[in-house]
């Protein structure tokens, strides 16, 4: 899961150079993802 926030994050920088918003909403996706990540254990 922890991965996967990481992806995201990663998306969303990429996403930057495109369109500013549509990168800061989904960096805070990917960072909540990796806050859920961080709270409950999760198995890759």
């Amino acid at each position: 899961a922890g991965v996967l926030g990481s992806l995201v994050i990663f998306i969303g920088f990429i996403f930057l150079f495109k369109s500013l918003i549509i990168g800061f909403i989904v960096i805070c996706i990917g960072a909540y993802f990796r806050y859920k990540s961080k709270t409950y254990v999760h198995t890759n």
